[in-house]
């Protein structure tokens, strides 16, 4: 438990993840309210669309995942699976850095929520695609996959899944932004969490980097361990 909690490579991994979760969550909490309030779409068009996308993103992204981590690398044993989470995981946050700056005035004509959608559909598929293989990666790498699958379900409820929605809110809240009706406009919220993900396309990097680093020789127990994390 104490060498898992102090691998360097191994935590920022868990950090990555829990940012793609909070990330996420807060989005598939908050996009409905943002689009109605912000965009001026419909509530029945904001159902539909955001229904339609967090089914479908989510499936299609986790069976593409699936199907070009089996063909083209093997396994996610492959070292190059960390590489291929970073590429998608740059994806996600590139894909959501311009959502804050989507209004109803941006493109008009109801053309901006095609645009967001879009966007978010990009955001739903990367974390499907990603999260099976990343999570898979982070339990082989180490030695006790109990206790690192403990570790990293803990860590995304309590640094992803339970503070997101609550965040998001407090923002709009401390920067608010009223119309005309008295609904929050604030962009903050949506600000705050979509440059968010930067920071953890950051950490997969970095953990990346140390993982390329060259280290000391291993033991021969080391090397008959299949983790990511051995050079």
């Amino acid at each position: 438990m104490c060498k898992l909690l102090t691998d360097a490579k191994y935590l920022l991994c868990v950090f990555a993840i829990c940012n793609m979760k909070f990330v996420v969550t807060a989005l598939q909490y908050w996009v409905p309210h943002y689009m109605r309030v912000v965009l001026g779409a419909s509530e029945h068009l904001t159902f539909i669309l955001v229904a339609a996308t967090v089914i479908s993103a989510t499936a299609v992204g986790s069976m593409v995942g699936g199907v070009i981590t089996i063909r083209c690398l093997g396994s996610y044993n492959n070292p190059k699976a960390i590489y291929l989470c970073l590429g998608l995981f740059t994806l996600l946050a590139c894909a959501a850095a311009p959502l804050s700056f989507l209004t109803a005035d941006t493109f008009g004509g109801g053309v901006t929520v095609y645009v967001f959608i879009a966007l978010v559909w990009v955001i739903m598929f990367s974390h499907g695609f990603i999260e099976p293989i990343f999570t898979g990666i982070l339990l082989s790498s180490v030695e006790d996959g109990n206790v690192a699958s403990s570790v990293i379900v803990f860590s995304q409820m309590v640094l992803g899944f339970i503070p997101a929605p609550y965040v998001y809110g407090l923002l709009i809240e401390t920067w608010p932004r009223l119309n005309h009706e008295g609904e929050n406009q604030s962009l903050w919220g949506m600000r705050g969490v979509t440059l968010y993900a930067s920071a953890g396309v950051l950490a997969l990097l970095l953990a990346c980097l140390l993982r390329m680093k060259p280290s000391a020789p291993k033991s021969d127990q080391d090397l008959a361990q299949p983790a990511m994390f051995i050079e």
